[in-house]
């Protein structure tokens, strides 16, 4: 058996190839639409932003009206937000610095809402020895990543070298973007769908697969309605507009009732790699 979980996600660089402004501006529009879809479509379950709790300083700098919309939507749990402050590398900073960064992004968290239990690390370079520690020290036991590991299966226990442990989530090759262009095209949805399903079903140990529809600085695509439709209507397994909290939730429930996901791995190297080794692309 395999479920599905469809999340739909923004990745925020807040700079890049453009400017901070510029893509603030992107933002402000991005959040105005997002919650306009929320309110129209109550079948659109979640959003989330990407992980770091600074996005909501740059949008209500701009738009401190919509402050009590906004809060509305991450109270519900339909916006998903933190843990971090902002998205770090991981081999820049100090310990302190990641240590302080999420301590901030929690109480940002806490002023809102609640910060989303998951470790998101979705596109570091590279990963410290301690970071499971780290999310221990948070109440997080589980994360999810894609660079800096060079593993092939879906899931893993990641322990730090003082024995804390994680179950880590590895996305697939594509990154946090292996289902944003499955509804462009609307002749090949389902061809595609069932391509990046297959592909999943093959690296899972706990029949869990996540569908990220989401990717740098995109708006949410509802296109993935009818996908999640022609999914339940088809032979593919069940699809859900879900959570990546609901997979590690998931993920973590099944890991207690089955054989270990894959090999542990730790800061001095093992079957797959040294998370201590900057990773890459």
């Amino acid at each position: 058996m395999l479920d599905i979980h469809v999340v739909s996600h923004t990745h925020w660089d807040r700079e890049w190839y453009l400017t901070y402004e510029q893509f603030r501006m992107r933002l402000v529009g991005l959040i105005d639409r997002l919650l306009d879809l929320l309110d129209e479509e109550p079948d659109y379950k979640h959003f989330h932003l990407d992980g770091q709790t600074i996005v909501l300083e740059d949008y209500l700098e701009i738009r401190p009206e919509q402050e009590s919309r906004l809060r509305r939507a991450i109270e519900s749990g339909r916006i998903l937000i933190g843990p971090w402050y902002v998205m770090p590398d991981e081999f820049l900073v100090s310990g302190e610095s990641l240590v302080r960064n999420l301590a901030r992004g929690y109480r940002i968290s806490r002023q809102f809402g609640t910060p989303m239990p998951v470790g998101y690390l979705p596109d570091l370079f590279g990963h410290v020895a301690q970071m499971p520690q780290i999310w221990r020290q948070f109440g997080l036991d589980n994360t999810i990543l894609w660079r800096g590991f060079g593993g092939t299966r879906a899931e893993y226990w990641w322990q730090a070298p003082d024995g804390s442990r994680v179950l880590m989530l590895h996305l697939p090759p594509e990154g946090y973007c292996n289902a944003t262009r499955v509804v462009f095209d609307p002749e090949a949805m389902m061809t595609r769908a069932a391509t990046a399903v297959d592909y999943e079903r093959a690296r899972t140990a706990v029949g869990e697969a996540l569908l990220m529809n989401g990717v740098d600085h995109v708006e949410p695509q509802v296109g993935m309605r009818t996908m999640r439709t022609c999914c339940q209507a088809s032979s593919l397994p069940a699809s859900t507009s879900s959570s990546r909290m609901h997979a590690c939730r998931r993920c973590s429930s099944r890991t207690r009732s089955r054989s270990p996901c894959g090999p542990a791995f730790s800061a001095r190297g093992t079957p797959q790699a040294s998370c201590a080794t900057r990773g890459r692309r």
